[in-house]
């Protein structure tokens, strides 16, 4: 039979040192004292508290005035069609479903060494499938090649808007 806690009045079985986990504060052991003095006493507590970055200011352009991604991403596709800005296939995800962000791909990239900017600038986010995505931002020319002469489409046409959007960005800076 299970031991029981210590407490009065109380029939939970033992978590440690004979109390329950509910009446630990009831225990007079060296380990519990100690434990509490670290908790009370900043200078003896060996655990550091995590101090949180201040929030950057997004400097890029916002045309949309979109607090984030996912808030520009909705107003991208209340928009334009439901289309792929590539080969024009019907795009069938909806928005909660697994594969929704993959829908929306950045034309420049958006990290810190490329072009931050005009991360949140609509102009540089297109709509396509899951699969059209990872082509452009994984795949090599001949991969995305292939592709396109499977499903009768042309990558001149976001190599066109990458190109002009990098000497909008060049006038940008």
């Amino acid at each position: 039979m299970a031991k029981v806690c210590n407490s009065e009045g109380c029939n939970n079985p033992v978590f440690s040192k004979g109390y329950c986990k509910y009446h630990q504060n009831q225990r007079t052991d060296d380990k519990w004292i100690t434990s509490l003095a670290k908790r009370n006493n900043p200078k003896v507590n060996s655990i550091k508290k995590k101090v949180l970055p201040t929030p950057k200011i997004y400097s890029g352009i916002n045309d949309l005035n979109a607090k984030g991604e996912a808030e520009l991403f909705k107003k991208i596709w209340d928009s334009r069609g439901h289309v792929s800005f590539l080969s024009s296939k019907l795009i069938t995800e909806r928005e909660g479903s697994p594969f929704w962000f993959s829908i929306f791909a950045h034309v420049l990239a958006k990290g810190k060494a490329k072009y931050p900017k005009f991360k949140m600038y609509s102009k540089n986010i297109i709509i396509l499938t899951p699969t059209e995505h990872f082509l452009l931002d994984h795949c090599s020319e001949d991969e995305r090649q292939k592709y396109a002469s499977r499903n009768n489409c042309n990558w001149d046409k976001v190599y066109e808007l990458r190109c002009q959007l990098k000497r909008e960005y060049a006038l940008f800076d």
